[in-house]
């Protein structure tokens, strides 16, 4: 079976196949409402500060309750939770859109609108993380996380276009609207697939023991908990680079347009690396999560060191392979060591730690540039990403981790 046959595998199973129509439809909604709610805001009188509230509001919402969530997936059927996420996130979002049509929104409906949002999140993310194992066998989950990786990819290439289009059309609240369906049509597709109960684990212990219950097993394991705590500080020093440093050097370089082409650069990479997942499967997972890790990591520092127009773009498109690598390695990890009844609540307690300082992120990349230089803080920045890795590497733990294959091949 060549690349695409193995990349589009999990299509042939129908639940998964509905799945992933959905949501790839409903992506396409999010990346509308990404540019409809910063001109919504603006267009209210919106404050740079306001503006970024909105972010935080959205961040601290679901970062406070993704404990919680994952518990609650792991209680009850996984299919039923993101299918009432989306409806919860249609009502809400289509709330704001009968709002801004009837010209009667407000800055504070956004803010509401943001908060409803990131409680959803919060359920949302472990229930999409924790599903694919039910719908699928072990050997067909990398190829399915490049297809939820390919999702994101097809709605970042057309939903800002699209959203674009409908606020000239029609204003935000066309935009919003439009999210809104994108929300229903994946509610739709999720009632299509057959509720499967939840883990048979989950009826058996109280609440309490339930919310404590992934955090006690990532501890338990150290390729777990050091790999979420290295990546809270490799997260933190990405995001700073690819949201601060790395446009403070593209900008004066080559001007926005040079910023677009390193943007369409890192969509390329990440093409390239879907189609590389399905061609082979990881003995070493450890070496790889981290190899590609450390990759995107030298990247970074050789794109502050370099700074030509061709060699950012270069070091992007590496950089958009090594990250997408990266995370399907980890999520696949994750899929197939976890037990079933703990994925939902294991990944809530991934999510939060590996981000829980991304939101400082922006600010200590601002007191960077401002002590240096825009090109020393993507350096130093990259550096931090690149001894992250090297630490882990230096673990046991980490090198000696193999794939559920390898293991028992090397067991027999």
């Amino acid at each position: 079976m060549g690349s695409w046959g193995r990349l589009l595998a999990p299509l042939s199973n129908r639940d998964f196949a509905l799945l992933w129509a959905g949501q790839t439809f409903s992506t396409i909604g999010d990346f509308i409402f990404a540019v409809a709610l910063p001109v919504s805001a603006l267009s209210l009188g919106a404050s740079a500060v306001e503006l970024g509230a909105l972010v935080a509001i959205f961040a601290s919402t679901q970062v406070a309750l993704l404990i919680l969530g994952g518990a609650v997936v792991d209680r009850a059927s996984r299919r039923t939770v993101l299918m009432a996420c989306d409806l919860a996130r249609a009502v809400a979002v289509g709330i704001a859109a009968w709002l801004a049509l009837a010209h009667e929104l407000r800055l504070q409906h956004l803010y509401v609108l943001q908060a409803a949002l990131g409680f959803s999140s919060a359920f949302f993310q472990p229930a999409l993380r924790a599903i694919a194992p039910q719908l699928l066998p072990p050997t067909l989950l990398p190829s399915a996380n490049a297809l939820r990786s390919s999702a994101r990819l097809i709605g970042r290439s057309l939903g800002p276009v699209a959203g674009a289009i409908l606020i000239v059309s029609g204003g935000p609240g066309l935009a919003f609207a439009a999210n809104a369906a994108s929300f229903a049509v994946g509610a739709a597709t999720l009632a299509l697939i057959p509720a499967a109960s939840a883990p048979r684990a989950a009826s058996t212990v109280t609440w309490r023991a339930q919310l404590g219950g992934g955090l006690h097993y990532a501890r338990a394991v150290p390729w777990i908990w050091t790999t979420i705590a290295l990546f809270a500080l490799w997260n933190a020093a990405f995001n700073a680079a690819q949201n601060v440093t790395i446009p403070l050097l593209a900008l004066p370089t080559g001007g926005p347009e040079l910023l677009a082409a390193m943007y369409a650069a890192y969509a390329v990479g990440q093409v390239v690396a879907i189609l590389a997942l399905v061609r082979r499967e990881w003995a070493r997972p450890g070496l790889a999560l981290y190899g590609f890790a450390a990759l995107t990591a030298v990247a970074i520092a050789a794109a502050g060191a370099l700074r030509s127009e061709a060699t950012l773009l270069v070091l992007w498109c590496v950089s958009g392979i090594g990250v997408l690598m990266a995370t399907n390695i980890w999520e696949t990890l994750l899929q197939q060591r976890v037990p079933a009844a703990l994925l939902g609540r294991v990944g809530s307690v991934d999510l939060f730690g590996s981000f829980v300082f991304t939101p400082l992120a922006p600010y200590v990349a601002g007191a960077l540039v401002s002590a240096t230089t825009a090109a020393l803080a993507t350096v130093a920045l990259g550096l931090v990403g690149v001894a992250t890795c090297v630490f882990a590497l230096a673990l046991p733990a980490i090198r000696n981790l193999r794939a559920p294959t390898a293991a028992r091949a090397s067991s027999t």
